[in-house]
């Protein structure tokens, strides 16, 4: 039985840190061209907003969330418990972010409120990639996050395209639990194993 659940869930990628659950659907590393199937579509979604491959990215969170035969042989039905959607938020002077249109997509399928736009970037939020893992934190704190008080009591699913060092991910959960968010569950496309911006 372990065995079967295994090949029915292969590509997920069980995540340790500090949201309630956190999954990614599949992976990639790009530095050596190696992309599965979702990690090519979330390649080519986020550098030139490919359409269909934005729908693969969707179809798969969808399924994620509302497709209960992945949830026989195991309790990972938080997501179709979840109150509402988030989309990790992206810097303000983004004219168009992947993670925010999965999110109202994703919304929009599963009818649970997409409330991405109650959390929001008051300053540029540089890109931490290169940034030494000790100082990711600070880098984030200077973006100046605001999240509406409206976000309490929600058990929200916590959006991005991709996971790579984790830490944007624990910096908005950990926000959202200041302002009263009840659960974060992380639901991400794509794992990248390049592992230095870990350092």
């Amino acid at each position: 039985m372990a065995l079967k659940w295994h090949d029915r869930h292969r590509r997920f990628i069980f995540l340790r840190d500090l949201l309630d659950f956190s999954v990614a659907l599949d992976f990639n590393f790009a530095k050596r061209r190696v992309y599965t199937e979702l990690g090519l579509a979330e390649y080519n979604a986020k550098s030139v907003r490919h359409g269909p491959s934005i729908e693969a990215l969707v179809r798969a969170c969808v399924r994620a969330i509302t497709d209960i035969s992945l949830y026989r042989e195991t309790d990972i039905s938080l997501y179709r418990e979840s109150d509402a959607i988030c989309a990790v938020p992206p810097s303000p002077e983004k004219e168009w972010d992947l993670p925010t249109q999965i999110a109202q997509l994703v919304s929009a399928r599963i009818g649970k409120p997409d409330l991405s736009p109650l959390v929001q970037f008051r300053e540029i939020k540089k890109s931490i990639t290169a940034t030494p893992l000790a100082e990711k934190w600070n880098a984030l704190d200077a973006a100046g996050l605001t999240i509406d008080q409206r976000i309490g009591g929600n058990k929200l699913i916590l959006i991005d395209d991709k996971y790579q060092s984790g830490t944007t991910a624990h910096f908005v959960a950990s926000k959202l639990y200041e302002a009263g968010a009840v659960e974060v569950n992380g639901l991400f496309c794509i794992k990248t194993w390049r592992d230095t911006d870990n350092q």
